[in-house]
């Protein structure tokens, strides 16, 4: 397994805690009853050998938690999101032991009233850096 997808695995996991049932994957149903929910992806990475030990890559993956509310006032639940995910997020910055560290990568909010259901979605980004072997893209050191 890839290391980024471990990465994901384990923020997924770690997002239960928060929607019981209710974490997705990159795209996340725009209903009702996935509301509120988390969706995890795993986007854009940079990579560098500067600074890593001979053979390795030091490499940087911007993971996306998008929080889910139903409606388009929900300031106060907004904030309360925010700080929930990112508590554990850091709750372990090694990302099960995967990871050399974590750091926050900035907030979008968006609101919806289009379709079937208003909604708005609290994109908090974090990047991850994790280091690998050269050509060894799967496992993690």
């Amino acid at each position: 397994m890839h290391v980024r997808s471990a990465i994901r695995q384990y923020v997924a996991g770690l997002m239960e805690g928060i929607t019981p049932g209710k974490v997705y994957g990159r795209v996340h149903p725009e209903t009702p009853e996935a509301m509120p929910g988390i969706s995890v992806s795993v986007g854009d990475e940079s990579g560098s050998s500067a600074g890593a030990p001979n053979g390795c890559t030091s490499r940087a993956v911007r993971v996306t938690i998008a929080s889910y509310l139903e409606g388009v006032d929900v300031d106060d639940a907004l904030d309360t999101m925010r700080v929930l995910v990112e508590q554990v997020v850091f709750s372990d910055v090694r990302c099960g032991g995967v990871a050399l560290g974590i750091g926050y990568g900035g907030t979008k909010i968006v609101s919806s009233a289009s379709g079937s259901v208003a909604f708005t979605r609290l994109e908090q980004q974090f990047v991850v850096v994790y280091r690998t072997k050269d050509g060894e893209p799967e496992y993690g050191i």
